[in-house]
């Protein structure tokens, strides 16, 4: 094992003994997005990761449209689970939290024991409920203070009517 203070020069090393590895290649790739492209030109059946990586390149630049051409890319190699999450993080980022929900969602129902999925599920499941959440309280609120003060009369009593 190397000392992480000399990771980048044995994964050099490695490199310049190996240039045709995929794997050394992939780890000397890391999470730069020019290297991640150059990783999916040399190995375009292996580079589902690195669409996934170069598809955060892009949401980051706004560009949403190809960052999801991207995920396509990983999800025609690679039928897995980390690309519909990263499907549902971008659209987070776009502020699509239906789409966000919805691809977390196909991620949680292939693995929902123990599933990394589901915090993530839940945040934009509460995001999208949150008006609606919002208006239950003020309507409990409501019921509460009208019970308390005997106001009982009224049929509208736990039905937000505006």
């Amino acid at each position: 094992s190397t000392p992480n203070d000399k990771f980048n020069e044995a994964a050099q090393k490695a490199l310049n003994n190996h240039p045709n590895s995929a794997l050394i290649n992939w780890l000397n790739a890391g999470q730069d997005t020019e290297a991640n492209k150059a990783f999916a030109n040399k190995f375009p059946a292996l580079a589902a990761g690195a669409y996934n990586t170069i598809a955060y390149a892009f949401a980051r630049d706004g560009d949403y449209e190809s960052a999801y051409k991207s995920l396509d890319y990983s999800l025609r190699l690679h039928d897995g689970l980390n690309a519909l999450d990263s499907r549902a993080e971008i659209a987070e980022m776009e502020g699509d939290y239906q789409k966000a929900f919805n691809n977390q969602l196909k991620a949680f129902d292939a693995a929902p024991f123990a599933s990394p999925y589901l915090p993530k599920l839940r945040t934009y499941s509460r995001t999208l409920n949150k008006e609606n959440l919002i208006n239950m309280c003020e309507v409990l609120i409501d019921a509460e203070k009208k019970i308390s003060s005997g106001d009982l009369t009224q049929p509208t009593l736990f039905v937000k009517t505006s």
